[in-house]
């Protein structure tokens, strides 16, 4: 699920265009390369990088391209991963919590299947919803989100980072941080994006997809 921060660090495409702005003959907004002066300095953490991003994100690919996803890179779809981080490592996340199908409702897919945890320095990949909470802690805060959010992420089949149960994860998370990944036109991106900026996934079937990473 989307979290908008109120602060947003984008290397990506900040804006959308929508149809009717969009000048006729243009590519999608989607696959239209940003423009260089959204840009800000955004250093991914300093044990982490984009290429490894790159890397649990193909792995991730392989394995679950028209599994628990068909479009890369696309809002509605599949456009970006939670990394989450433990107290005790703040500079390196230990696991990436993604969330496919996020607005598609494809009746070809299993809507439950759209949690999926990664282990950053193992790669392997779980369903997110083995680690789900099974009780919630009592407090004001758990109690306003039982009572106003939980049922209505259950109808979407989506589970947050905080509804992990840290004793079943073995972690404790203390912050998440939302990646996206736009897909953009591989010419256009190449000539505007800085290289730290842009990775590229190759589909199964064999495209290569070019992304474009930010922060939100």
């Amino acid at each position: 699920m989307r979290i908008l921060w109120a602060s947003v660090l984008s290397l990506g495409l900040c804006g959308t265009v929508t149809a009717s702005a969009q000048p006729r003959g243009a590519a999608p907004a989607a696959m239209q390369a940003p423009h260089p002066e959204r840009f800000v300095n955004w250093p991914p953490p300093p044990a982490f990088s984009a290429p490894e991003f790159q890397s649990l994100l193909q792995r991730f690919v392989n394995e679950q391209y028209l599994k628990s996803f068909r479009r890369l890179g696309i809002e509605d779809d599949f456009d970006h991963g939670h990394l989450l981080f433990d107290a005790r490592s703040p500079q390196r996340p230990v696991a990436i919590l993604y969330h496919t199908q996020e607005l598609s409702g494809d009746a070809s897919m299993d809507p439950r299947a759209r949690n999926w945890l990664q282990w950053v320095d193992r790669g392997t990949i779980e369903d997110a919803s083995r680690y789900e909470r099974k009780t919630y802690p009592h407090s004001a805060s758990w109690d306003w989100f039982l009572l106003r959010e939980l049922a209505a992420l259950r109808q979407r089949h989506t589970i947050l980072d905080k509804m992990l149960d840290p004793a079943l994860l073995g972690v404790e998370v203390s912050e998440s941080r939302q990646w996206v990944f736009t897909r953009v036109g591989c010419d256009a991106a190449a000539a505007t994006l800085p290289g730290a900026n842009l990775i590229r996934v190759v589909l199964p079937a064999g495209p290569s997809v070019c992304l474009s990473l930010s922060q939100s």
